[in-house]
């Protein structure tokens, strides 16, 4: 069925980008396909009571999604310094000559800012139900650099770090080594509690995500 899914995602993008040649507007267009996240399908065990789930646990298959930018107005290029899903924006909207936002934490792809940076993070931080809201007590965080990922888990009132690197994943204490990723780490942790305050004004995302099936109304 995966596979036949991908398939599927496959032939439609080809019809599309057939239509988009067959207009002549193909050399003119640029295409960005990517993921919010990835899936586990029983490939490993996770902890505590969260097989099958996303995003509550954060691992390799869930955080690490394609980007692909492709079309006739795009050079033909293979970037592996780490890249992050909030630079979709601000590399957008440079290419259309359009004004960014100051507050935007992404850069544009490809630029000098983008390899100046040295790492990116992915967090997950919420619970489920009759609405959306950030736990603080379960908060898990992943960054990411040219060499390695450190897996920080706060629950229930307790840090725990993983590292994932050429040899794997194993459990570590806090360490000069990674010091700068526990700093990202940490200034997201801040940001996601200033979130947390801010809270859902007007209740829009939770309706979003009802609309999408996520949450109950």
């Amino acid at each position: 069925l995966y596979r036949g899914e991908a398939r599927y995602v496959d032939e439609r993008l080809k019809g599309f980008i057939d239509t988009l040649k067959s207009r002549g507007i193909w050399e003119s267009t640029a295409i960005v396909f990517t993921s919010d996240h990835g899936e586990l399908f029983g490939d490993r065990e996770v902890p505590g009571d969260a097989p099958m789930k996303h995003p509550t646990y954060l691992c390799e298959e869930i955080s690490h999604v394609p980007l692909v930018i492709a079309g006739g107005a795009v050079d033909s290029e293979m970037l592996t310094h780490p890249t992050s899903g909030m630079d979709i924006a601000p590399t957008i909207t440079k290419w259309l000559n359009a004004q960014s936002d100051d507050d935007w934490r992404g850069v544009e792809i490809g630029s000098e800012a983008h390899f100046e940076r040295s790492e990116v993070v992915t967090a997950v931080s919420h619970t489920r139900g009759s609405g959306v809201s950030i736990d603080p007590e379960e908060l898990h965080i992943a960054v990411r650099d040219d060499t390695r990922e450190l897996l920080w888990w706060r629950s229930d009132h307790s840090n725990e770090y993983y590292i994932r690197d050429s040899d794997g994943v194993r459990k570590c204490d806090r360490s000069d080594e990674w010091i700068h990723l526990e700093t990202t780490a940490e200034s997201t942790a801040d940001l996601l509690d200033e979130v947390r305050d801010i809270g859902d004004v007007g209740g829009e995302v939770s309706g979003r995500l009802a609309d999408l099936g996520y949450v109950e109304r």
